[in-house]
């Protein structure tokens, strides 16, 4: 009897680098699958912490998609993002520490979901984002 598993990877554009690190993602869904710490549905962003700590050196900045590493340079994207993590993941005191509006805090973070792909109010994916963060 076959038990299926999906991956699902990052988003990337058609460009020279699709291939590498298309390799990359594939390299670490094995790695996963074969350890057995996936169900039958898994993402990057799950697989991201175990990956990176079974298998440092094969994780490189360059194996990120190019929306995140974008999204990420930005300084105010940046901060946002910071200091959401170390709030909690909590809107309210973000908003507070940042002096902005709660609804200006949401539109940055809805931003970058739209971005990336990544839904930042998820532990697992926002732990993913932390990790890539200081990688970068």
């Amino acid at each position: 009897m076959a038990n299926p598993v999906f991956f699902s990877g990052q988003l990337h554009p058609v460009n020279g680098s699709l291939q590498g690190k298309i390799r990359f993602e594939k390299q670490m869904f094995h790695y996963m699958l074969e350890a057995g710490d996936i169900g039958n549905v898994a993402t990057f962003c799950q697989c991201l912490p175990s990956f990176l700590t079974a298998k440092p050196e094969r994780v490189h900045a360059s194996s990120f998609s190019d929306a995140v590493r974008e999204a990420l340079s930005d300084p105010e994207t940046s901060l946002t993002i910071k200091t959401y993590m170390r709030c909690n993941l909590n809107a309210s005191l973000t908003a507070k520490r940042l002096f902005i509006h709660r609804n200006s805090l949401q539109y940055r973070i809805d931003k970058f979901i739209e971005r990336t792909a990544i839904d930042i109010r998820q532990f697992e994916e926002a732990a993913a984002v932390y990790l890539m963060m200081h990688l970068l």
